[in-house]
């Protein structure tokens, strides 16, 4: 059977038009620049990365830009975000492609050496945003990160990452009681690893009054959650014990901490959680300049390591230590020992 002319006519225009509209559809969805990168946690507001080389392919035609290395780029405020250790970062574009992580790079700001952190790899999964979690130790970081947008093309990004507690959203909660559930979990949320909280128990009914949190899907150390220990203390004045559930595959751990254990060994308030912080990565005096009275306490305010034959006293600075020699970073540590008769 012949088509008549009109039909052909007919047939040829609507598939000029479908060719039409897919270019137009592909035109919009491919633009001629990649997208720009955001990052955010739970609790901040999206931070801007700075893109750096790309090899992009669009409609017409594909372009490729070399770049400062990540560590080398110059970041501001708007390019700079504030989280707690560990805390889950999340990433997603301006033009909402579907993306993958292809490089994961962290740097020391000041050293530009790189960190190895065996706990973030790479993914492949398709999906419209990308997460891992932040470094474990303090410190001040630079990410670089390199997204891939599938048949779209590659980009390199970075970021300036700020890992630090963050006392001042904290402080909103002073003089809470430990019958007051919404805020006690409030606070739980704040502080590190909120994320992987899975629920709470009060003990209100008698003395001893308990906070205890059950934390799923990570494996965690007494050392790691001290900084939360020491702000539940601060912040809930009449707990007397905080009792921790780790679950992580099929190990449950569980650690408790009773506020006597901290006395005299801590400042359990808001200034004291500040202190805290300041002394994680504080220099040392040299040696040489110490007071010949040096004291046990001293020892212990200067965040030295010390040991004696009944206890320890900062044992999180050697964890810490430990922990940045394992990941190849530059480190330093004061260990104190005191005599058996007590010098």
């Amino acid at each position: 059977m012949k088509l008549s002319k009109n039909k052909i006519i007919i047939i040829t225009v609507v598939v000029l038009l479908l060719i039409t509209v897919s270019v137009l559809i592909y035109t919009l969805n491919v633009s001629s620049n990649p997208p720009e990168l955001y990052v955010k946690t739970n609790n901040v507001l999206e931070t801007k990365c700075i893109k750096g080389g790309f090899k992009w392919n669009y409609l017409g035609g594909s372009s490729v830009a070399d770049a400062l290395s990540p560590t080398k780029m110059e970041y501001t405020e708007e390019n700079t975000i504030y989280v707690n250790p560990s805390e889950t970062l999340i990433f997603s574009n301006s033009s909402n492609y579907k993306m993958y992580n292809e490089d994961i790079r962290y740097y020391d700001e000041e050293l530009k050496e790189q960190i190895i952190t065996s706990d973030i790899a790479s993914a492949t999964t398709e999906s419209k945003t990308v997460s891992f979690d932040a470094p474990k130790q303090l410190g001040t970081y630079i990410l670089s990160i390199t997204i891939n947008y599938y048949d779209k093309g590659s980009v390199q990004y970075g970021v300036k990452v700020v890992v630090t507690y963050d006392v001042s959203s904290l402080e909103q909660y002073a003089n809470t009681y430990v019958g007051d559930a919404s805020k006690v979990s409030a606070i739980l949320n704040l502080l590190p690893y909120g994320n992987y909280k899975n629920g709470i128990e009060l003990i209100t009914s008698k003395e001893p009054y308990g906070i205890i949190t059950n934390y799923s899907n990570k494996d965690l150390s007494k050392s790691e959650l001290e900084f939360n220990t020491l702000a539940l203390f601060t912040l809930v004045q009449n707990v007397d014990n905080i009792t921790y559930n780790i679950k992580s595959g099929d190990n449950i751990k569980t650690y408790t901490v009773t506020r006597n254990e901290l006395k005299g060994k801590y400042n359990l308030t808001i200034e004291g959680l500040k202190n805290y912080i300041s002394k994680k990565d504080k220099e040392y005096v040299q040696l040489e300049n110490l007071s010949k009275e040096y004291t046990l306490k001293n020892a212990i305010e200067d965040n030295c390591f010390v040991w004696n034959i009944q206890e320890e006293y900062n044992r999180e600075v050697l964890e810490n230590f430990v922990s940045k020699v394992n990941n190849k970073q530059n480190a330093f540590i004061r260990i104190a020992k005191v005599t058996i008769e007590g010098e």
